[in-house]
């Protein structure tokens, strides 16, 4: 009696520990605390911490609140054990009309990124639509990897170096470090 009562406990011990760990580890809910961000002068960013929360209603949804005029959600896209991806859809702000975005959660650290489609190249099905490989190299999208070197909207990659262009900061990147 007393060997099966020690069993019992100790798998309730161990439940408990497996059932903590699955509610903390790499959850993108929390504060976050910003780290850098680049925005258009006219965009006004709040000074409080950026809080992610899930939504009541939807598993897949979260609301990203104190970080434009209103609260923007995003839909989870991926997850594995160490990053989250989610999409932010159109929508729209007081201050902002958000065409679309990405929030990728990692290392208790997240990047937000709004109306750049840079940042957030590979999540929707139409980046590898033209897909290409010859002579000259292989070509998808907008990328293209050559002998010479590689090259995408707004970057450079060659012999001389790397060449950025302003279209790299379009739109809103928010860095962000969680704090609780």
């Amino acid at each position: 009696m007393k060997l099966k009562k020690n069993i019992l406990v100790s798998g309730f011990f161990y439940l408990f520990l497996f059932v903590t760990n699955i509610g903390i580890a790499g959850s993108i809910l929390g504060t976050y605390e910003q780290v850098t961000v680049s925005k258009p002068k006219a965009v006004k960013i709040s000074a409080n911490n950026v809080k992610i929360v899930k939504d009541t209603k939807e598993t897949k949804k979260i609301w990203v609140k104190n970080f434009l005029s209103d609260d923007i959600y995003a839909v989870k896209h991926t997850s594995n054990e160490d990053t989250e991806i989610y999409v932010i859809p159109e929508q729209n702000t007081k201050q902002y009309s958000v065409k679309s975005g990405c929030i990728v959660y990692s290392e208790d650290r997240i990047i937000l990124s709004i109306d750049n489609k840079n940042d957030c190249r590979g999540i929707n099905s139409e980046d590898y639509k033209d897909v290409k490989i010859g002579s000259g190299g292989i070509k998808a999208g907008d990328v293209s990897i050559s002998s010479s070197g590689v090259s995408t909207s707004g970057v450079k990659v060659g012999k001389e170096g790397v060449k950025v262009s302003g279209e790299i900061l379009k739109g809103i990147q928010y860095i962000g470090e969680k704090i609780d």
